[in-house]
């Protein structure tokens, strides 16, 4: 389901790519529920992504028997966006603005938090998200637990145009500011204890709540772009997906809130006053 934008981001930076762009302006987006740079986590290449282990009630992982190829689905002109580390340090920065932010009590009607981690960019996390997007379909997948994060969270947003320049940049932007705005569809009681099933409110807040985490330190994003022809025009897809060491637990609470940074064992960052330092030892939550 598409469901249209009217406006782009002031904040929007561009980056060189090879990505093909087009020009009549179309444009359809949706989302579904620096220094950091250097302290990226390895992919361990010996992760058996099949092991049962890693995901409950016989969900298939989404690493499972994958290649670096793309899938059946995928049109020709299909290419996973390249996450250079200017585009790293861009994704991770916009994050830890919002989680600071927050974590401040500087957004209306949410109350501070006492310890929320300053994420870091994980290279496994990374890869996963690569595996969804060379799918070329759009959705959440069942399972993407890794043996260091148990239960990882998710965050997946496509945007589709024609006629238009936009760049991947340009969307990751965007979405991200998407996601971070549904603070206006909740409040600290929808903090305090994630709803119970049957219980969420009429919109959503999914993604908003998962980019404040307090039990998330670490996330890895992918981007796909390809050209399907449809309606007479080239319509530009770009899948968008981020995945982050910890998920929501229903019935749990977000974050728990208090003065910023009075529980941070490694202490306050500096560099996003509010939110604790990197290497915040953080226990996973409960399943969903």
């Amino acid at each position: 389901m598409r469901s249209c934008s009217a406006s782009v981001s002031n904040v929007f930076r561009r980056f060189n790519n090879s990505i093909k762009m087009f020009s009549v302006p179309v444009r359809s987006i949706t989302t579904c529920a620096v220094f950091l740079v250097g302290l990226f986590s390895q992919i361990s290449g010996q992760t058996d992504y099949c092991d049962p282990t890693l995901c409950k009630n016989n969900l298939v992982h989404v690493g499972c028997g994958k290649s670096d190829n793309y899938g059946p689905y995928c049109p020709v002109d299909r290419q996973l966006v390249p996450i250079t580390e200017e585009v790293k340090t861009f994704i991770l920065d916009l994050h830890n603005v919002f989680r600071a932010t927050t974590a401040r009590g500087e957004v209306n009607n949410y109350a501070s938090a006492s310890r929320m981690p300053t994420l870091i960019w994980d290279e496994e996390l990374q890869k996963l998200a690569e595996y969804n997007v060379k799918t070329c379909i759009y959705g959440h997948d069942y399972c993407r637990n890794t043996k260091l994060f148990p239960l990882v969270g998710q965050n997946i947003a496509a945007n589709s145009f024609y006629g238009m320049e936009v760049t991947p940049l340009d969307t990751m932007t965007e979405l991200l500011h998407s996601w971070y705005g549904e603070n206006e569809n909740a409040n600290q009681d929808y903090i305090d204890s994630y709803p119970l099933l049957g219980q969420d409110p009429p919109k959503d807040i999914g993604h908003f709540t998962q980019i404040v985490m307090d039990k998330a330190t670490a996330v890895g994003c992918a981007m796909i772009q390809y050209t399907q022809n449809e309606q007479g025009h080239d319509w530009v897809h770009q899948n968008y997906v981020c995945n982050y060491s910890n998920s929501i637990a229903r019935g749990h609470p977000v974050y728990v809130k208090g003065n910023p940074c009075e529980l941070c064992v490694t202490g306050c960052s500096t560099a996003y006053p509010g939110l604790c330092n990197i290497g915040e030892p953080v226990q996973p939550t409960a399943a969903w």
